[in-house]
């Protein structure tokens, strides 16, 4: 094949010379390779070497790539089966934990919310303690002072 030499042509122009038009060109890969193009300056042949035409061997085991691909596709898919069987085995035998620390955690709520209720009634109950107390005081100031009037009054 013969190289393309015009550096100005456009990208909707084939790669392939109208003189070249009954040849036939392998790959856009090779074309490109051949060709005196540039990616910033530099030959794209520089860039990506060029590789030989000669056809990948096969694994000693016989097994085509695709083959063995779908092998891996499938251990990975039973792998994965068997973590999700393992989630949910584990998940069904850690259930009755779960349930048992809602119920006390339920049970611990509803004992604080009447711990709360009592506190809230013994604090009522202090500040009427301490108002009685204040009452009382205030009374007693009060008959204190009477006796003290009384006391310092000469007898007659």
């Amino acid at each position: 094949m013969q190289r393309t030499r015009n550096k100005r042509a456009s990208h909707h122009q084939s790669p392939v010379r109208a003189a070249d038009a009954g040849r036939y060109v392998a790959s856009p890969l090779q074309w490109l390779l051949n060709s005196d193009s540039c990616l910033n300056g530099i030959l794209i042949s520089l860039i990506i070497p060029i590789m030989s035409e000669e056809i990948t061997q096969n694994m000693p085991d016989g097994h085509s790539f695709e083959e063995r691909v779908f092998a891996r596709f499938d251990a990975i898919d039973a792998r994965l089966q068997m973590l999700e069987s393992q989630a949910e085995q584990r998940a069904l035998e850690t259930k009755p934990i779960w349930e048992r620390a809602l119920a006390e955690i339920v049970e611990v709520k509803e004992r604080l919310n009447t711990l709360e209720q009592l506190s809230n009634r013994m604090i009522r109950k202090i500040d009427v303690l301490s108002k009685d107390m204040l009452d009382l005081r205030v009374d007693q100031t009060g008959i204190e002072d009477r006796l003290d009037k009384l006391e310092s009054k000469p007898v007659q």
